[in-house]
């Protein structure tokens, strides 16, 4: 993520493993890290409209050109937080875009994962686990998804496993 100077958003740059100057991806308004396809050729990110309450799942081709939005969440009962750490993972075989979800039912806040096929934008949950606050989601294998989650009464993070088949915790 590039910080830019008296800008509201920020932006993406990618930078050649051999060093060099940053290249913006300028079609890309985001301040999380991004989840690169298996294949690399495309990247799954998040981004926030907060003057019109609105949250995006998006991915884009590697170089940042051709972005589609495969989820947009309206309001605040339902949104997709900008995180500064990893708010997006895309499955090893490359089905499903796992990505960390808040809700708000009577006042009560809380996370759940949300899987979203990135060829057509249908979705699922992961399981009905409610998660105090996840900080980072990453694939462990096909099966398996890790999360932390933050409990804001606690210092303490917690890692958890959650299967892709029964949703079940261990």
């Amino acid at each position: 993520s590039v910080f830019t100077k008296n800008a509201a958003n920020l932006t993406l740059a990618r930078v050649g493993l051999g060093g060099g100057l940053p290249e913006s991806l300028s079609e890309i308004e985001s301040d999380a890290s991004v989840s690169f396809s298996p294949d690399g050729e495309k990247f799954a990110f998040t981004e926030s409209h907060s003057a019109v309450k609105e949250t995006l799942l998006r991915t884009a081709n590697a170089d940042g050109s051709q972005p589609e939005t495969l989820l947009r969440l309206k309001g605040e009962q339902r949104l997709l937080p900008v995180f500064r750490a990893s708010p997006v993972a895309w499955s090893p075989d490359g089905r499903e875009i796992a990505c960390a979800v808040q809700e708000i039912e009577e006042d009560d806040a809380f996370f759940k994962i949300l899987l979203v096929d990135p060829r057509n934008g249908s979705e699922r949950y992961l399981s009905d686990h409610r998660f105090s606050y996840v900080a980072h989601i990453v694939w462990k294998d096909n099966e398996n998804l890790a999360l932390t989650n933050v409990d804001p009464r606690s210092p303490t993070q917690t890692v958890s496993l959650i299967s892709r088949s029964t949703g079940e915790l261990s």
